[in-house]
C-alpha cells in the first residue's frame, strides 16, 4: 500500500515527514508503513527540527545512512532523541565508558540500537560489572562488545548469575573466566 494514502488528517508535516524518511534514509515503503502503524507518533516529528539534527549527530559521531536506517528502523524512538543533549551525551558516554573508537561506537549502536534508548547509569552499571567483577581491561571489553552488541543489553543479574555459574559450580578462575567469555560471550 501507498503509505501517503494512510495518513491520517490533520497532523502537519505528516507528508514531508514520510517524503524525508524515504528519501533522505531509503526506508523501503512497507517499512515504513509499518513502523508508522505501530509508532504514530512519528508523524509529529518535524523535519527541521527533530529528523535533520537528529541524524546530522549521528553522522557526526561516524553513522552513514544505512547505519541510521538499520537502527531507525529496529528502534523508531531514536528519532525522538533529544539531539541538543541527550544523543551526544549518550553516543559520547558509550563511547568514553566502553574505549570505542568511532567505529566501534558504529558497531554496538548498530547492532544493539535499543542502547541508544538506556540510561547512562544502567551503562554504567553494566561497565562496572565487567571492569570491576569480570576484570576486563579497557580493550577486551571493547573488542567483546563490538563483536557480540547483544552482551551490552544483557541484565547485571543475569551476567552476576553466569559468572556466578563459571567461577563456583565449574570451578574456573578469574582468568579462566574472563577467557572463556572472551572466547564464548553468549555465556553472559
Amino acid at each position: 500500500g501507498d503509505v501517503y494514502k494512510r495518513q491520517p488528517e490533520g497532523v502537519e508535516g505528516d507528508l514531508t515527514t514520510i517524503s524525508y524518511l524515504q528519501n533522505e534514509l531509503k526506508i523501503p515503503g512497507d517499512s515504513l508503513e509499518n513502523m508508522l502503524l505501530k509508532y504514530s507518533w512519528i508523524l509529529y516529528l518535524r523535519v527541521d527540527t527533530n529528523l535533520k539534527p537528529t541524524i546530522e549527530v549521528l553522522k557526526e559521531f561516524g553513522f552513514r545512512n544505512n547505519h541510521i536506517r538499520q537502527m531507525v528502523s529496529a528502534v523508531p524512538s531514536i528519532l525522538a532523541i533529544n539531539h541538543e543533549f541527550t544523543l551526544p551525551e549518550k553516543l559520547i558516554s558509550l563511547q568514553t565508558m566502553y574505549n570505542l573508537s568511532k567505529g566501534g561506537l558504529v558497531k554496538l549502536c548498530t547492532g544493539q540500537p535499543l542502547l541508544l534508548t538506556c540510561s547512562i547509569e544502567r551503562n554504567m552499571d553494566v561497565r562496572a560489572f565487567l571492569e570491576d567483577t569480570m576484570h576486563f581491561s579497557a580493550s577486551q571489553m571493547s573488542s567483546l562488545l563490538t563483536g557480540y552488541p547483544r552482551l551490552v543489553m544483557t541484565g547485571v543479574p543475569v551476567m552476576e548469575a553466569a559468572y556466578r555459574v563459571l567461577s563456583e559450580i565449574y570451578g574456573f578462575d578469574d582468568e579462566e573466566v574472563r577467557y572463556i567469555c572472551l572466547r564464548c560471550p553468549v555465556l553472559l
